[in-house]
């Protein structure tokens, strides 16, 4: 009688567990990649000095009011890292507003906010204004 062709029936080389975590897992991926290059793509950054200095000469400085000297600097909010708030820090020589600083001028910071994913791309900008007086001793 001929022996029967008898096979060995294999295990399959990883459990069906393991291939659905890794399947789950590379789609996890392919989403995040996804939605940071649409963020990418939506998020793209603007010419913020000029329009900051258009928003300082239209409504921050008054009308006797000159920039003495300007800097571009930028934050980054701890709630929202990855995307930066750029701006300009703008010493002026305004006169002096009362008998405690006498001396006149003031610090002032203009910062765009970083444009929303979510909002039209023809949204007016929004900005993040905020101005100290400048004392004697910090010229």
């Amino acid at each position: 009688m001929p022996r029967r062709n008898r096979r060995k029936r294999r295990r399959a080389p990883y459990p069906v567990w393991i291939r659905y975590l890794a399947a789950s897992l590379a789609l996890a991926v392919v989403v995040s990649l996804v939605q940071i290059a649409l963020h990418a793509y939506r998020a793209d950054p603007r010419d913020s000095r000029v329009f900051a200095e258009r928003e300082l000469r239209l409504t921050a400085l008054t009308p006797k009011e000159k920039v003495v000297a300007s800097v571009s600097v930028w934050q980054r909010p701890v709630i929202d890292y990855f995307r930066a708030t750029r701006g300009i820090l703008v010493v002026t020589d305004a006169p002096p507003s009362d008998t405690l600083h006498p001396v006149g001028g003031r610090i002032l910071y203009l910062g765009l906010q970083p444009r929303d994913p979510l909002s039209p791309p023809d949204a007016p900008p929004t900005f993040d204004q905020r101005d100290w007086p400048s004392t004697p001793w910090s010229r």
